[in-house]
């Protein structure tokens, strides 16, 4: 029996518009959610429950290094200004970690300048340097190198 609602068809809609991103067992949708309130959040992993649970193996409420928003407050998704573009993140996901439980990577951006980023396992959200966007990476590596930038917090909105 499942814990979480269906993705309602409205929001089923808006989650087909956004290029997903995919490791060797699921594929992630980056979002940025409205909810009821009005509030709107970014780095926010819309997932299916059955497939989430198949490769994180716990809910996120019952670990304390995730944070979640319901999907019944969610009333619109976009996807996320502040992912890495689908086809990079999917290149780090199939590369596999860089160390037990992370990956750190460099992104490389059009005009030659480059960050270096390490965290979790899941690796979509990025912080952007100053006057830069997806539209501007150019490359990724899965490497280690010097001093990293920690990614950002991110969420996760569960649906069955």
């Amino acid at each position: 029996m499942s814990r979480y609602p269906r993705l309602p068809d409205r929001l089923k809609q808006q989650l087909q518009r956004i290029e997903p991103s995919s490791s060797l067992k699921i594929q992630y949708f980056p979002c940025l959610v409205t909810t009821q309130s009005g509030e709107t959040i970014d780095r926010v992993y819309v997932q299916e429950e059955t497939s989430y649970l198949r490769v994180w193996g716990v809910y996120p409420d019952e670990d304390a290094g995730k944070s979640s928003v319901r999907i019944e407050d969610v009333v619109l998704l976009a996807e996320s200004p502040c992912r890495l573009p689908a086809r990079f993140a999917s290149e780090l996901y199939r590369a596999g970690e860089t160390g037990m439980g992370g990956h750190e990577f460099v992104v490389e951006f059009l005009d030659g300048t480059s960050e270096f980023y390490t965290g979790g396992n899941a690796v979509d959200f990025i912080d952007y340097p100053p006057g830069k966007s997806p539209k501007d990476v150019a490359a990724v590596h899965n490497t280690r190198q010097g001093s990293a930038l920690r990614r950002p917090q991110y969420f996760w909105c569960l649906h069955s």
